[in-house]
């Protein structure tokens, strides 16, 4: 019976020390070890969804423009073959608008416009002509941009006017320069942060200055652009209107 007590006995004492042992060592290799790195890898689904989801602030948000205005060598060439015979008003070329195609090709320009007279004050001009295919070129249709007409109906149907030399009503007065500068650029983003400025054409006073720009959407689509500012150098865009040369030649 003694003999049985003292193996019992053995036997528990040596369980003890190896499960002392079996934690001291687990104990040691925990604080000996450097915790391990975490990494977290972010899905392609994850990050298509925060994409979708993160927007910029509208007043840093500006829309890059798609579309080419530029008065290539080429281009004015074929201006001004058009241009030959043609008196009565001299038009150069500025920016070009597009073109398509109907019984040749139309292109479109807006042009610095001047009556031959003296102290004649130049406008701006929408002139198409057309290029046959056979060497023929002509001036095909020429108007103005309708600003008081647009300003009574602001994003509602684009209007162009048979070119005149009379004043513009509305109180509207022609740039004398297309050139958007720093100053006029800085206003049309207070009123604007969507679309890009190209030209601005006109303005108009009277509780404020109302502007007329041709800008570009994000799509590279040309329109009107109106706004305003007021005295306190705040702006508001008072409407868009497409500027769709086929559908207005």
């Amino acid at each position: 019976m003694k003999k049985f007590l003292s193996l019992a006995l053995t036997a528990a004492i040596s369980v003890s020390c190896l499960t002392a042992c079996s934690q001291e060592s687990s104990e040691a290799t925990t604080e000996g070890t450097e915790p391990s790195e975490v990494t977290t890898v972010q899905t392609a689904e994850t990050f298509e969804t925060q994409t979708q989801t993160t927007v910029a602030p509208a007043e840093t948000t500006t829309a890059e423009a798609s579309v080419s205005t530029e008065v290539t060598p080429e281009l004015n060439d074929l201006f001004t073959q058009a241009l030959d015979g043609f008196v009565g008003v001299g038009y150069t070329p500025e920016l070009c608008l597009g073109s398509f195609d109907q019984d040749g090709t139309i292109y479109c320009f807006l042009c610095n416009a001047t009556v031959v007279v003296p102290d004649a004050v130049p406008y701006w001009a929408i002139v198409y002509i057309r290029d046959d295919g056979s060497g023929n070129v002509s001036i095909s249709k020429v108007y103005q941009p309708g600003y008081e007409a647009m300003s009574e109906n602001y994003g509602g149907d684009t209007v162009l006017v048979e070119d005149s030399q009379a004043p513009l009503p509305g109180g509207w007065t022609t740039t004398e320069d297309l050139t958007v500068d720093e100053d006029t650029a800085a206003k049309f983003r207070i009123a604007n942060s969507i679309y890009d400025p190209i030209a601005v054409l006109a303005t108009k006073t009277g509780d404020g200055t109302y502007y007329c720009f041709i800008a570009s959407d994000s799509d590279g689509a040309l329109k009107f652009v109106f706004i305003h500012m007021n005295s306190e150098e705040t702006g508001a865009t008072l409407g868009s209107n497409l500027i769709d040369i086929e559908s207005l030649y």
